[in-house]
Parts: structure tokens; sequence; C-alpha cells
């Protein structure tokens, strides 16, 4: 039976578990207690444009990002290549191909 008057008089006050709760009205046990996550809060919002059309678009801007920036890691390496057949000394070619090897490293990294 006080259980029944406790929450008749929650109500009344706006704390029954169906409101928002006013934390000036809340005992002391209550205040002390991290606030609950609302489930809405917890689902991920989708990401803007998530019909298959968006999807396909973004995977094929994507993939239009990598081709290009392997033609000009390409067309860079031909050109660092060519520049060997202009140098003279050994070690000048020592430093193009370390050059070459580095690119190499930083294109796989990517």
């Amino acid at each position: 039976m006080a259980i029944g008057r406790e929450r008749a008089a929650r109500s009344i006050l706006g704390q029954s578990g169906l409101r928002n709760r006013n934390p000036d009205n809340a005992t002391f046990d209550e205040k002390e207690t991290k606030p609950r996550a609302s489930n809405f809060e917890k689902v991920p919002t989708p990401r803007e444009g998530s019909t298959r059309t968006a999807r396909m678009a973004e995977e094929y801007r994507a993939e239009y990002k990598r081709v290009k920036r392997r033609e000009q890691f390409l067309q860079d390496t031909i050109d660092l290549l060519s520049d060997c057949n202009n140098k003279e000394s050994v070690e000048e070619l020592k430093e193009l191909i370390n050059l070459a090897k580095e690119r190499l490293i930083m294109y796989k990294g990517k």
C-alpha cells in the first residue's frame, strides 16, 4: 500500500519515471546516480544518403581516387626512372633508386 502512495506522490511531483525528472525535486540518493542514456541515443544515425545509389556513388568516388593516385604514382615513378638515363655517376643513380623505394613504401602505406 505504501508503494502505491509513494508512486502517486511521485506522479504528482512530476517524478514518475514516465516524465522528465526535475533534479531539484529528486532525493539526495537519486542526484548521485548517473543519468541513464536513452535508447534513442544509443542507436547510430544512418549516414547521409544511405540509399543504394548513394552507396554506389560513394564506392565509385573512392575507387576513382585510388585509380588517380595509382596513375600519379606510376607517372612519377616513370619520370624518376627516366631521370636515371641522364645521371652519370653511380651515387646519383643510388640516390634516385632510394627515392623510388621510399615512394613505393609511401604508396603501399596509403
